[in-house]
């Protein structure tokens, strides 16, 4: 038999003659146990959002659960995840995350000694990249915002999104004390680790409509709360306000009600201060990403007036080109 631990071929029995391996006590267990403890500590870092994709991903391995970890090959993971080629990339890639992650564990435990993750091959869907919003299409918005109508309100979440960059779950979580309404600028964010306590400049152009949130922020403390004060839902802002708003205005189209999406906001952000010229380095730290550059994250220091300035290079792109479409 060939040992568990060492791998060298030995007599049969409990215990290796090599490294004197328990044979017997690390074969019986299951993915299964190593999945319990695995998120038994690694959930305590998630979201309530990260625990339940981890959870739906788990819930494709499962057939799995009862086989011993050591006599799971590469060919059974592969096999779960072609069942899975008909949805997305993305969806294929949560579920290798997941067999990465019970691979290290047990790789820990010395109960295998590879990560089968590493060598899957994933051919699901490439996922539809989102669109941003054009200037006519802002300039819409922007129309509608000020003009008072039942959709006033969410044309100017939506701006607020595109011109500051937030994840809509983050826009809808900031509080009170988490706006600088003197410097004007947020600090928050949450998603990923770069996007933590990150700061966001109040551009001008949308200046108005966060102050007139403000003044009016209910006893919950969210900015931007639900009709009855409390947090808002984004799976019902996103249905009963955003879609309904665009189809209105004539953005999204009948045949095409959901062209844009909320995350077409952080899109349009991105888009617009990249041809604006926003200097890269902040930009990234402004959206909450770290791939720029290493530099930048452990050495270069900004403090809020750089943001300030890049946020205006923003908004003078978008009256510039405004007027454009206007004249």
């Amino acid at each position: 038999m060939i040992c568990i631990n060492c791998r060298n071929t030995v007599p049969t029995g409990q215990f290796c003659t090599c490294c004197g391996w328990n044979q017997k006590k690390t074969i019986q267990i299951t993915l299964g146990m190593i999945y319990k403890q695995w998120s038994r500590q690694h959930y305590r870092r998630l979201s309530t959002k990260g625990i339940a994709g981890y959870e739906n991903a788990w819930r494709f391995l499962f057939p799995l659960s009862n086989r011993e970890m050591s006599s799971i090959t590469l060919e059974d993971y592969q096999e779960i995840i072609d069942s899975q080629r008909h949805l997305s990339r993305s969806h294929q890639e949560k579920i290798q995350q997941l067999i990465s992650q019970l691979c290290k564990r047990a790789m820990l435990s010395g109960l295998i000694h590879i990560n089968y993750a590493e060598y899957l091959e994933l051919d699901g869907k490439s996922s539809t990249p989102y669109q941003a919003f054009t200037m006519r299409e802002l300039q819409l918005l922007m129309d509608c915002a000020y003009s008072g109508d039942e959709h006033s309100e969410t044309a100017r979440i939506i701006l607020i999104l595109c011109f500051t960059g937030w994840r809509p779950e983050e826009l809808f979580k900031i509080k009170r004390e988490s706006v600088n309404i003197n410097d004007r600028y947020f600090i928050s964010g949450s998603k990923t680790q770069a996007g933590k306590n990150r700061i966001v400049p109040i551009s001008d152009t949308i200046w108005p409509f966060i102050l007139d949130f403000y003044l009016h922020i209910p006893d919950s403390g969210y900015l931007i709360p639900s009709p009855n004060g409390k947090r808002m839902n984004l799976q019902n802002w996103r249905t009963r306000k955003f879609y309904i708003c665009l189809q209105v205005l004539g953005i999204n189209p009948p045949d095409n009600p959901r062209r844009l999406k909320p995350y077409s906001t952080r899109c349009t952000f991105a888009t617009l201060a990249y041809r604006a010229g926003v200097k890269e380095e902040l930009l990234t730290k402004m959206i909450g990403h770290v791939d720029f550059k290493f530099t930048s994250d452990r050495y270069i220091r900004s403090d809020v007036s750089d943001f300030r300035i890049e946020a205006k290079k923003i908004t003078q792109y978008f009256d510039n080109n405004t007027r454009e479409v206007s004249s």
